[in-house]
């Protein structure tokens, strides 16, 4: 009756304006509510009252990390406990008071001044760990363990659990599970939806590369995949037929040639389609082959990929996933020769971070940036 105007007790210009500001109100309260937040937070209310056990080295290092973080946190330090109260060190530990031992860490606790608890000791003395548990497990208090050395180097990582053990993950396969399903699906369905509406000019390339030169249309080199794997890349030939599918002359120190700018050795039609990268399609068989996805880290030489290890360090870290045709390194212009290190050190970074955060998603957007900006650009050749 309100939307039909079939009544004449609903008036339609005072519900719009009561949505309108309504919805404004609500902003204002929220704006109002954050801002008394953080404010309250910055004068200490709203933080977690954090006390730290263990005056030694670990609790020093441990204090300094909290300290450099400390606007991630939202939290006070009291002060540091020491079980062993005998051999507490001194009064204050980098600026922070030396409360006494774990009776009196008790104490505090009784008397609400203690939210959090974190043992900052080395893993190897269980007897002391065990010890501390055991005592604090009375009080309405959350306890930690703090990490041993090589923790903090691994402060983005997660526990995971083992048969009811706690497992560190330091490292994870980037595609696994729904994931590598997700992925294997999107490559084929696209690949093979891709071939069909590109087919006319497969054939009209092929015909071309026939025409303008002597040899076969498709060239086939063999490049590193998935976990280093050799693979045979399919490209239409884009130079002149020296007889082998590798052929391609080596520099004066043994490694093999890359293609550089006004090369005698492409071809007229391969000049073109090398600095539009339509050489590349015939990847997409690839593809449905499953040697390749549409995405991912561009795949290299034998000879390069060797070469390239050499200069930068996690370099072979690009084939936990498939080579792909197109890449995050690609849209960003970073293809063709890599002349200099900063741009191969470049490239593996873009490509790391492409395998770090990988999404449907994410590879939707390099496929749509690939149709915008990724056939033309001035480092191909």
């Amino acid at each position: 009756m309100f939307f039909t105007k079939t009544a004449d007790d609903f008036s339609r210009v005072w519900t719009v304006i009561w949505l309108i500001s309504a919805y404004c109100c609500f902003v204002l309260l929220r704006a109002g509510v954050k801002f008394g937040l953080v404010r309250w937070r910055s004068q200490g209310g709203l933080a977690r009252k954090i006390a730290i056990i263990g005056a030694g080295e670990y609790g020093e290092r441990l204090l300094h990390h909290l300290k450099t973080h400390s606007e991630q946190g939202g939290f006070h330090i009291v002060g540091i406990f020491d079980d062993r109260s005998s051999r507490i060190p001194k009064a204050e530990l980098d600026g922070c008071p030396i409360l006494g031992d774990t009776d009196k860490l008790v104490e505090y606790c009784r008397r609400g001044e203690i939210d959090q608890a974190i043992i900052a000791l080395p893993w190897s003395a269980e007897t002391r760990l065990v010890s501390i548990m055991d005592k604090i497990r009375p009080v309405p208090v959350d306890l930690q363990l703090a990490p041993e050395r090589i923790g903090y180097h691994l402060s983005d990582r997660q526990f995971s659990d083992l048969s009811g053990l706690p497992m560190l993950t330091v490292f994870e396969r980037p595609l696994s599970g729904w994931s590598y399903i997700l992925k294997s699906l999107e490559d084929r369905v696209l690949a093979f939806f891709i071939l069909i509406l590109i087919s006319p000019f497969l054939l009209l390339f092929a015909i071309l590369v026939k025409i303008d030169s002597p040899g076969p249309i498709l060239y086939r080199q063999r490049r590193y995949g998935f976990n280093n794997n050799v693979i045979s890349v399919w490209k239409f030939r884009t130079m002149f037929h020296r007889g082998t599918e590798d052929a391609a002359p080596e520099t004066s120190d043994g490694a093999l040639r890359q293609a550089c700018r006004i090369d005698p050795r492409v071809t007229r039609v391969g000049r073109y389609l090398r600095r539009s990268s339509l050489d590349e399609l015939p990847q997409f068989f690839n593809v449905i082959q499953g040697s390749m996805s549409i995405v991912g880290p561009r795949p290299h030489a034998v000879a390069h990929n060797t070469q390239f290890a050499q200069s930068v360090a996690e370099y072979y870290a690009r084939h936990r996933v498939k080579p792909g045709i197109t890449g995050w390194a690609q849209v960003h212009g970073y293809r063709g020769e890599t002349d200099t290190a900063e741009k191969l050190e470049l490239r593996v970074k873009y490509d790391l971070y492409y395998i770090d955060n990988w999404s449907l998603l994410l590879d939707l957007k390099i496929i749509l940036m690939t149709i915008v900006v990724g056939f033309v650009n001035e480092n191909a050749y």
